[in-house]
C-alpha cells in the first residue's frame, strides 16, 4: 500500500535473538546461555524476511530494501558483552538503537 503512495525506500528489522532475553533465560539450567529452540525460530523468520524482500525487490521496481539483522547484532553482544564493556550481558541486559545518519533531507527521499 505505501509502495503506491509514493514510497521507496524501506528499512526492515528482522527479529532478535529473543531466546536469550531475561524471561526466557530464567527457565534455563546454568550451564545453557539462551533458549536455542526459540532462536532457531527468530532465525527461519528472518530468513524468510530475507527471501521476501528478494521477491519484492523483483515485484516493485525502483525500492530500495535494507534488512537490519538485528538477530546478529543483539547475539553478538550478548555473546561478547567484554567487547561492549559489559562483564555479564545476563546482568546488563540492554536494548540496541541503532542511529543511521545520513546527509540526505526528507524532501530528497521523496
Amino acid at each position: 500500500i505505501v509502495y503506491n503512495l509514493g514510497a521507496r525506500k524501506f528499512l526492515l528489522f528482522g527479529v532478535q535473538a529473543n531466546g536469550c532475553n531475561p524471561q526466557h533465560k530464567a527457565t534455563l539450567l546454568a550451564t545453557e546461555k539462551c533458549r536455542e529452540d526459540i532462536n532457531n525460530a527468530s532465525k527461519t523468520f528472518n530468513t524468510l524476511l530475507r527471501s521476501s524482500i528478494d521477491r519484492m525487490y523483483k515485484s516493485l521496481p525502483g525500492s530500495n530494501f535494507v534488512f537490519v539483522n538485528t538477530y546478529g547484532i543483539v547475539r553478538n553482544v550478548f555473546d561478547n558483552p567484554q567487547s561492549y564493556g559489559m562483564q555479564d550481558f545476563t546482568v546488563n541486559f540492554i536494548i540496541i538503537i541503532i542511529v543511521i545518519s545520513t546527509t540526505s533531507t526528507m524532501s530528497q527521499m521523496h
